[in-house]
C-alpha cells in the first residue's frame, strides 16, 4: 500500500484532496498535516510513496520543505509535488532552484491528480524493484523474552510484510515497537540478520474462525535505523534474489522460444 502525505495549511483544500484520492487512487493511504513542523517529524520517521505539499504556507513554504526533507535518510528520495494558484517566471525560477520538477496549478480535477500521483509513484514499478519474495523466509518478532515466528511475505530494503496467526496474548506488542529478526533460507545460507528495531505500518485479517475471530493476520512493519552492517547484509540478499529472478525469466523467455 502507497503512503502518501497531504500538507497543507487549509482544512478545506486537505479534505478535498483526500476526497480526490479516496475515489480515484486504489491502495493508498493518506495522512494530512496542518504545519510544515509536523510534516518534517511525519518524515523523519516514516517512510512516504509520495508527498504533495502547498507552495506558500506559514513558517516554510514548498520549496523549503523539499530542501529539508531530502536530509532524511528514509525520504531522502521521496517524490515532491508542489501545489501552487500561479505558475509565473519568478515561480518557475524559484522551483528550479530548488531542484522541484513536478508542480500542479489549482484547481485540477480528481482525474489529473490521479493520473500525476500514479505516474510519480507507480505502485507495479515500486513493486518489481523494491519488494522481493523468497520462498521460505521467516521472520522471529521478539516479545517478552520469546521468538514469535512469522512467514515473510515479501521484505524490502525498508521493511517486511508477514503472515501469521493470531494471537490476543501478543497483538498488542506486535502492534508497538518490536525488534525483529529475519531467517534466509538455505540457498542463501541460513543467514540471519537479527534484532532489527521496527515501527508497526499495517495489519489486515486474512481469515476468521467461526466465532469471527481473526485467525490468520497479514502485518507490516517499517525498518527503523538499520546499522551500516544490517544494510550490506540486505544489499547482498537483494542483489542475490533480482539476478535470481532475471535468470527464471531468461530461462522463462527461452523456454518459450523453443515451443
Amino acid at each position: 500500500m502507497r503512503k502518501i502525505m497531504i500538507v497543507h495549511e487549509f482544512r478545506g483544500l486537505r479534505n478535498l484532496l483526500k476526497g480526490y484520492i479516496s475515489t480515484e487512487v486504489p491502495d493508498v493511504l493518506t495522512m494530512d498535516v496542518s504545519s510544515t513542523q509536523e510534516a518534517l517529524q511525519r518524515l523523519k520517521e516514516e517512510k512516504f510513496d509520495l508527498a504533495i505539499c502547498g507552495n506558500k504556507m506559514q513558517g516554510m513554504d514548498g520549496p523549503a520543505l523539499y530542501q529539508k526533507i531530502r536530509e532524511f535518510p528514509l525520504n531522502t528520495d521521496t517524490p515532491f509535488l508542489v501545489l501552487t494558484s500561479s505558475l509565473s517566471e519568478e515561480v518557475l525560477h524559484e522551483f528550479a532552484a530548488h531542484g522541484i520538477q513536478h508542480y500542479m496549478i489549482t484547481p485540477f480535477t480528481a482525474k489529473e491528480l490521479a493520473a500525476r500521483i500514479n505516474a510519480l509513484s507507480n505502485p507495479v514499478k515500486k513493486r518489481v524493484h523494491d519488494r522481493i519474495s523468497i520462498p521460505d523466509t521467516k521472520a522471529f518478532i521478539s516479545i517478552d523474552g520469546r521468538r514469535v515466528e512469522a512467514k515473510v511475505v515479501n521484505i524490502s530494503a525498508g521493511g517486511v510484510l508477514c503472515d501469521m496467526e493470531f494471537s490476543e496474548e501478543y497483538i498488542v506488542r506486535l502492534m508497538k515497537t518490536p525488534n525483529i529478526s529475519i531467517e534466509l533460507p538455505a540457498e542463501y545460507a541460513n543467514i540471519e540478520i537479527g534484532n532489527i528495531p521496527c515501527k508497526f505500518l499495517r495489519l489486515n485479517v486474512l481469515t476468521s474462525t467461526g466465532g469471527n475471530l481473526p485467525e490468520q493476520i497479514r502485518i507490516g512493519w517499517q525498518f527503523m535505523e538499520m546499522p551500516d552492517n544490517k544494510k550490506k547484509i540486505f544489499e547482498g540478499i537483494f542483489e542475490k534474489a533480482r539476478a535470481d529472478i532475471d535468470r527464471l525469466k531468461d530461462g522463462g523467455a527461452a523456454a518459450d522460444s523453443l515451443e
